[in-house]
């Protein structure tokens, strides 16, 4: 086992597309010095965890088992938080990903980064930049961050949790501070552990550019020019792998089909779009296509993302 690992933590239901992830996490990472784990919370054995099993083996992915109770209660969301407890002893820095993204290229620079100490490498939300370009839709995310008591000093940095770069020993200290934050705050969490992150590290979390967790419904947008995606991180529901549908299309789509076609036990594991919720989401997305994509064409989003992508730490 290496001393550095990316490492995906996900439940029944979400190894379709998690291991895929892996897959292509580990075409993009050196196997002589990079490890690459799945770590699947579950209670109980099961003929999905054996044929997701089986595809990490062969290709030099490790496959861990985790007991619900290792979260203490908490929803499977806050895994990542557990990581130190879940991990080989040996791996003690962390390149952390969410199974709903897709590797594009190398990793090896955002591996190789320092994260600061006591604290993580993670990318801007991107509330932050929506917040700047649309009055609106800035109100509602104030309200968000209101309910969850984000204070505004923090929104402008305030990161996604699904891609985080941090060292195994920052692990335990921010844990237990979100733990005794859940306990104590007045305040509902409206993005749970991300919300909880975003508190607890503060001034300790150094934004990465845009380009290692690019939202997957700004493929189709002009922002890619600005920012070259190297991780595409799907949010929001449907994704991918249910199908060639906008604003992703074909291209981010075929890797889900050439897995099964070489793994075909997967197969049954692969969700997709049909009937009238396919019908229904491809209307939402010509109208979403109408009315958001004039907001994403306009000069003021690139330059927010430009001048975002200036105040982040250059990894080359």
């Amino acid at each position: 086992m290496r001393q550095l690992a990316v490492c995906y933590t996900a439940t029944s239901g979400y190894l379709f597309s998690t291991v895929l992830s892996a897959l292509q996490a580990r075409l993009h990472s050196d196997p002589a010095s990079v490890s690459v784990l799945v770590c699947l919370i579950a209670d109980h054995p099961s003929e999905e965890q054996d044929v997701f099993e089986s595809v990490c083996e062969r290709n030099g992915i490790d496959f861990i088992v985790v007991p619900l109770s290792t979260l203490r209660g908490l929803h499977p969301a806050f895994a990542r938080l557990f990581l130190d407890e879940i991990l080989p002893s040996e791996v003690q820095e962390v390149l952390y990903l969410d199974g709903d993204t897709q590797v594009l290229a190398d990793l090896t620079p955002l591996l190789e980064a320092a994260p600061p100490a006591g604290g993580v490498l993670a990318v801007r939300d991107p509330m932050v930049f929506i917040r700047q370009v649309s009055p609106s839709l800035r109100g509602k995310i104030d309200g968000w961050w209101d309910e969850s008591g984000i204070l505004p000093a923090l929104r402008s940095n305030y990161v996604n949790s699904g891609v985080m770069r941090l060292s195994r020993a920052v692990l335990p200290e921010l844990r237990d501070s979100v733990l005794d934050l859940i306990g104590g705050q007045g305040f509902s969490l409206h993005f749970k552990d991300q919300d909880a992150i975003n508190i607890v590290l503060g001034p300790r979390i150094q934004p990465i550019s845009l380009a290692w967790n690019f939202p997957g419904f700004l493929v189709g947008s002009n922002l890619v020019s600005v920012v070259s995606p190297r991780v595409v991180h799907f949010m929001s529901d449907p994704r991918p792998w249910e199908g060639p549908l906008p604003p992703w299309g074909a291209k981010y789509h075929e890797p889900y089909l050439a897995f099964v076609r070489q793994y075909p036990a997967t197969a049954p594991y692969q969700s997709r779009l049909h009937g009238t919720r396919r019908v229904r989401y491809e209307l939402q997305q010509r109208y979403k296509g109408l009315a958001e994509g004039r907001l994403w064409r306009r000069k003021a989003a690139a330059e927010a993302v430009r001048a975002l992508e200036q105040a982040t730490l250059d990894l080359g």
